[in-house]
């Protein structure tokens, strides 16, 4: 006996991107840091980490949150001596929306989306979609929230 087959026809999706290009203070601070204590080539001494601790807990601002700033400098650290100390600038040198943009019908097509759009995270400005997404938003590494495009 033959049954009947049921397609469920997938809405369509669409994206919300997320744009960061300057990190948060706190941050900035650690980066500024990072630049003195980093050669030409972004390489760091092997007591980095270790010598980063006592500087953290030493500076009033910063000492609260010296976890998740010791982990952001770890990250950085670690990109810093694969891309080199350009890893390290404070602010995105180049304009990741207008390169978007650019590439807009590419994206499109690449992940199947019915609709992308791009918004600038900088300053707590409020943008659609998660919240809780586009915090994940750093400089150079935007973030994405999927919805489905239906009833929109």
């Amino acid at each position: 006996r033959m049954g009947t087959l049921k397609l469920k026809l997938a809405a369509p999706k669409s994206a919300y991107v997320y744009l960061a290009s300057t990190y948060e203070a706190l941050k900035i601070e650690v980066l500024q840091y990072m630049q003195t204590q980093c050669d030409a080539e972004g390489k760091f001494p092997a007591t980095f980490i270790k010598e980063l601790k006592p500087w953290l807990e030493s500076q009033p601002q910063l000492a609260a949150a010296t976890k998740p700033l010791m982990q952001f400098a770890a990250f950085m650290r670690d990109e810093s001596e694969e891309r080199g100390a350009d890893a390290l600038a404070t602010v995105l040198p180049i304009n990741q929306r207008a390169i978007l943009e650019e590439n807009k019908a590419y994206l499109l097509a690449a992940m199947e989306l019915a609709e992308i759009s791009f918004h600038d995270v900088d300053g707590g400005a409020e943008v659609p979609g998660e919240k809780k997404k586009s915090l994940l938003a750093v400089p150079g590494k935007p973030s994405f929230a999927f919805y489905s495009a239906v009833g929109k």
